[in-house]
Order: C-alpha cells, then sequence, then structure tokens
C-alpha cells in the first residue's frame, strides 16, 4: 500500500452507485471523526456490465473529482473496479488508494466443505483481478462463481426483498447451496444490503462475507499516526447522475444515517480512455 495519508485525513469514496454506501457507513462507525466524501457514478451505472477500459476511465475521473475536492486518501468501495482498474487508480493521483476485492480468501480459510459461493458482477468474475484470486484458492476449495446480472440494479433501485429480487438470489444460489456450500462471498458492495435476503437462502449455517471489514482494518491502519482533525469539514456526497434519485435510495438504504452524507450535489465528469 503506497504512502500514507496526510494530516489530517480526509477520506473519498468512489463507487458506480449507492453501494459503495455500505462501506461508508462502516467507515463512519469505525472513524466517526474523518471527514468523509462520497461520489457516485450514477450516470455510468451499472460498472458490473461495462468493460474494464471503461470503468477505469470513469474510475480516474472519480477519483480526480474527489482530489479535486480535498481528498487525502482513496477507497475504491467498488469490487468491479477493485479487481479491473485499481491500477490505474493508483497511477491516476499522488494520494494512497484502498480498494475492495471479493473476500475469496478469507472464506476459502474458513469453509469446512470445501465449497464457498461468490455472487459478483459479469465484470468482476471475467477480470484478471478476480482471476488471481481464484489462483490462491487451496486446491480442497471449489468456488462457485456466480456472475449476478441484475442484482446490482435491484439494489440501486432499493428494492431489496422483491420478488424478482429473491429470484435472481434462489437462482444464483441454488446450485451452490445443493452442492453444500458453507460460505458465500458478496462480491459487490452492492450486495452487502442484501445481505438479509442471502442469508435467508442459503441457510442459518451458512456464513457470508464480504470486503469491507478489510478495507476499514486498512482505511485504520494508514490513519493510525495521522492527526485529528480540529476543523469542522463536513462531509459531502456527490452524483454523477441526479440527485433526487440517489438520495431518495440512499435514504431507504441507511436510514437515519442517510442525513452524515452530508449535501448531495450533481457532478458530471469527463472520462478520457
Amino acid at each position: 500500500m503506497p504512502g500514507v495519508a496526510p494530516d489530517p485525513p480526509v477520506i473519498g469514496l468512489f463507487d458506480s452507485g449507492v453501494g459503495g454506501l455500505s462501506l461508508w457507513r462502516e467507515l463512519r462507525r469505525a472513524l466517526p471523526a474523518m471527514p468523509l466524501i462520497y461520489a457516485a457514478d450514477t450516470a455510468a451505472f451499472p460498472y458490473g456490465a461495462r468493460s474494464a477500459a471503461e470503468v477505469a476511465a470513469r474510475a480516474r475521473a472519480l477519483a480526480q473529482l474527489l482530489v479535486a475536492q480535498g481528498a487525502t486518501l482513496l477507497v475504491a468501495a467498488c469490487n468491479s473496479i477493485g479487481t479491473a482498474a485499481l491500477a490505474e487508480v493508483r497511477a491516476a493521483t499522488g494520494v494512497p488508494v484502498v480498494g475492495t476485492v471479493p473476500a475469496i480468501r478469507p472464506a476459502a480459510a474458513a469453509t469446512a466443505s470445501g465449497q464457498i459461493a461468490a455472487l459478483v458482477t459479469p465484470l468482476t468474475a471475467g477480470g484478471l483481478g478476480y482471476a488471481a484470486l481464484l489462483a490462491a484458492v487451496p486446491p480442497h476449495v471449489q468456488v462457485w462463481t456466480r456472475p449476478c446480472a441484475g442484482l446490482a440494479e435491484q439494489v440501486e433501485a432499493g428494492v431489496l426483498a422483491s420478488p424478482r429480487t429473491r429470484a435472481l438470489v434462489v437462482r444464483a444460489l441454488a446450485e451452490p447451496v445443493a452442492a453444500g456450500v458453507d460460505a458465500v462471498v458478496l462480491g459487490c458492495t452492492h450486495y452487502v444490503f442484501l445481505a438479509p435476503l442471502v442469508q435467508a437462502v442459503a441457510g442459518p449455517n451458512v456464513r457470508l462475507f464480504d470486503g469491507n471489514a478489510g478495507v476499514v482494518r486498512q482505511v485504520e491502519r494508514l490513519v493510525s499516526t495521522s492527526t485529528p482533525s480540529t476543523a469542522q469539514l463536513a462531509n459531502r456526497c456527490f452524483t454523477t447522475g441526479p440527485a433526487a434519485p440517489f438520495a431518495a435510495v440512499a435514504r431507504r438504504l441507511l436510514g437515519r444515517e442517510a442525513a452524515a452524507l452530508g449535501p448531495i450535489v450533481q457532478h458530471p465528469i469527463e472520462a478520457d480512455r
């Protein structure tokens, strides 16, 4: 991980939409004194259906927006970016960048049955970063990779428990559950909001894993020697699409915590490849 966050740190998080709010929520609870700036590329959502080159270009533009707004530490709160475009983001900015990737490694270490399932986006499933994660899995562990086209869109719309959302989860998990998986990886930050539904479908004896906790630990390490800010820096939120729909879904997902996002402002970006 390059460098440490300057004093005082300002954390910038970015994602294709509302999924990264699952990580924003954990960072806010873990580091309540740290100012957070969130950027959602809703104009280009969903990333999971785009090419790696497109995602890299959009991610670079989002990162540069956050740095221009004062972020001194960046968090790519998107597994598609983490597995397909993190190197490009790091090259485009002069600040530390923390990425999230599907939690294959801890799930593989925890499984007793040797069977785990990974719910991911199509882009993540086909990325070199994800292939590297699979290559590091012990040979006795089988990973059922389930590209879940359409599932992030349900979360982006704030529809967490509809018949369609449940049907998508059931279809993704039917074969792995029948094979005896005892661990399911939520390989998209959007999917973290579906944890209760995934648990209900997978069964009570199946453990769920996501990459958010690991990202929080890494951010805590980077800012552990920083001087807390004495300035009253307010949280801010940007979206490349209309602000009102994003704000409505954020309130649905976060409840009262959504108010802590601060002002939500539409801010289009230009992404050159």
